[in-house]
């Protein structure tokens, strides 16, 4: 398997409609929370001498297989981590998540959340404010972190309700076994020359079609084909209270016909079981990801 951004011009667009792995903390004049802590826990204590608990929503177990809870109990020892991770097909997590807190009853401490639906979770009354004391986070992300990131996690009234771990540049990856195999090449400037436009993405589906007898699609799916239109829209979605459809989505309709009239895709949705299972074989040449995809797909 070999990365390569699909143009240069593309990669900060799609990091933007990629950044992932948002953390918000609930508020404590809102729903409930289990830590026992007090503000007092933001002054240079010794990190042993604090005890209490925390219980953080996730719709992935990132923080766990990454070790970043690990992380945290070298520092602080006597506090325990509760991880909750629940899935996000029909929205569960997110109803989930709404319900708690609207109830009053049960919300998590922290809970994570992504680009898709942050908005609408940070602009809740349910969210504390990062930006005031004893956060004060202002002085943490000021620069420390990408300007849109910290964007991301503001609210409608400019504080700041989430912070972000990641902000990942996204790119096209492909199995350089398949790419060998078929293009008779896996060289990434003559893979990446080769996919510079979607027509020519669409072409080597064909292609692939073609030598494959129908076993290997370009793509899982064509709405990976839309995480780049999306990112590469000059204008956002609303503008002056009115609902904006940018061109580069309205031709992207057409791409997409494209790709399923050419048997380009395998039908499979992102984040599915099947999405997933054909990054175990060799049935898919390439996947639009983040940077962080290079860790999930079989080379």
């Amino acid at each position: 398997m070999y990365k390569k951004f699909f143009k240069p011009a593309l990669v900060v667009a799609l990091s933007l409609a990629m950044t992932a792995g948002t953390f918000t903390g609930c508020s404590s004049t809102k729903p409930a929370v289990s830590s026992t802590n007090s503000a007092s826990v933001f002054t240079d204590k010794d990190p042993s001498s604090y005890n209490g608990s925390i219980i953080v929503w996730s719709f992935t177990d990132e923080l766990k297989s990454s070790k970043f809870i690990d992380a945290f109990n070298k520092v602080y020892p006597n506090i325990k981590v509760t991880l909750v991770v629940s899935t996000t097909d029909n929205n569960e997590y997110q109803t989930k998540l709404a319900t708690a807190m609207s109830a009053n009853a049960g919300a998590p401490d922290v809970f994570l959340s992504e680009d898709t639906f942050v908005k609408e979770e940070i602009n809740s009354p349910y969210a504390d404010n990062l930006s005031a004391a004893p956060y004060n986070a202002e002085s943490l992300v000021k620069g420390n972190m990408a300007t849109y990131a910290v964007a991301l996690g503001r609210d409608s009234s400019n504080e700041l309700k989430a912070l972000t771990w990641q902000a990942t540049a996204g790119g096209i990856f492909y199995r350089r076994s398949l790419a060998k195999q078929y293009f008779g090449t896996d060289d990434p400037d003559k893979i990446s020359t080769m996919m510079n436009s979607f027509d020519n993405i669409i072409s080597m589906g064909q292609t692939l079609n073609q030598k494959s007898g129908g076993k290997v699609k370009m793509l899982s799916t064509y709405k990976d084909l839309f995480v780049i239109a999306n990112g590469s829209k000059a204008s956002p979605w609303v503008v002056n209270d009115k609902l904006t459809i940018d061109p580069t989505l309205t031709s992207f309709i057409d791409t997409a016909k494209k790709v399923r009239d050419a048997g380009a895709d395998a039908n499979a949705d992102s984040w599915s079981a099947p999405w997933s299972a054909s990054m175990t074989n060799d049935t898919v040449f390439a996947y639009v990801l983040p940077t962080w995809g290079e860790g999930i797909i079989k080379s």
